[in-house]
């Protein structure tokens, strides 16, 4: 199969039973690629899955807020901004 130059769209798998093994997968058709979680992805451009944008992954774009796991699908920071944005909105309604 020829290779296809593209920006990937990491998303992040388990790769054994025990979910403690993870690598970032491409989730483009036709694309095997595939990095360590963590330290392979960092500086390597993304697609992001919300708005499609190319957006380059960095340490606080793939670390969790909570969690150890890793975030799954990353978004860029326009994106997180705005879901951190929505998540702040219904706090404060429940509150109000």
């Amino acid at each position: 199969m020829p290779v296809i130059k593209h920006t990937h769209k990491y998303i992040l798998r388990p790769t054994n039973n025990k979910g403690d093994k993870k690598l970032y997968f491409c989730a483009l058709p036709d694309c095997s690629h595939f990095m360590p979680w963590l330290k392979g992805v960092l500086n390597k451009s993304s697609i992001c899955w919300e708005c499609e944008e190319e957006f380059l992954i960095t340490q606080d774009i793939i670390t969790p807020r909570e969690s150890g796991y890793g975030i799954v699908k990353p978004r860029c920071l326009k994106c997180r901004g705005k879901v951190m944005d929505d998540s702040f909105d219904k706090i404060l309604d429940g509150i109000l």
